[in-house]
């Protein structure tokens, strides 16, 4: 049996991507959406990482636009199977 067991931390505020310079030697885990990355967003947040940590980004559609998309695909499915 394996076990991952993590601890969330959320910075939000005045200071809040100065205080992410506090981590070192860390394993820094982002999830982010598309926007985040093409914005340029995502970057203004990784430069204040200390560079000995080693950081990981997984990026997603939003859980609402994944939503959207699966139910147009339903309707699609629907729609073929009346034809």
């Amino acid at each position: 049996m394996k076990k991952l067991q993590m601890q969330t931390t959320i910075y939000t505020g005045e200071g809040a991507l100065e205080a992410l310079a506090t981590y070192t030697n860390k394993k820094i885990f982002i999830v982010t959406d598309p926007f985040m990355v093409s914005s340029g967003l995502l970057e203004q947040v990784m430069v204040h990482f200390d560079s000995s940590n080693t950081t990981a980004v997984l990026v997603r559609l939003p859980l609402i636009h994944r939503l959207k998309q699966s139910l147009l695909g339903l309707k699609q499915c629907k729609r073929s199977k009346e034809s």
